[in-house]
């Protein structure tokens, strides 16, 4: 398995997705909340994008991916009606080299931005770690 610490700071997007409020009821019905007309806080991992795209463009296939991480910065809420725009980058690689397999943990940025009454806002950020491991 090749070294990705090179890779840090490669970047996909902007891409653009409209939130409607059957998308926020779909995804309240999916984890089990009531239905809201502002999206639940866990609403941003629809967005993934991004991820998948520089999964794809490491060369890495999916089945060697083991989700280790998530987490969530909000700075305002996402509501129906909103087109969201969000960017995601690698920020981080750690390698760990094992007696019988070399892991690599890779941290994965996505921030989101909102327009609304003629002004970009920052919705938040999301930070996805996952774990890849190879054999030596």
């Amino acid at each position: 398995m090749l070294s990705l610490k090179s890779d840090v700071g490669k970047a996909v997007g902007p891409y653009h997705d409209e939130v409607t409020s059957e998308k926020i009821k779909e995804f309240c019905r999916a984890i089990g909340s009531s239905e809201l007309h502002e999206a639940p806080p866990t609403f941003l991992t629809v967005f993934r994008k991004g991820e998948f795209e520089l999964f794809q463009k490491l060369g890495f296939d999916l089945s060697q991916v083991l989700h280790a991480e998530q987490e969530y910065q909000y700075d305002t809420p996402v509501l129906a009606g909103d087109r969201i725009e969000f960017k995601t980058a690698l920020t981080h690689v750690l390698e760990k080299d094992g007696a019988r397999s070399f892991m690599q943990f890779l941290t994965f940025e996505t921030e989101f931005q909102v327009e609304r009454d003629s002004s970009l806002l920052k919705i938040g950020k999301s930070k996805t770690t996952i774990v890849i491991r190879g054999s030596k």
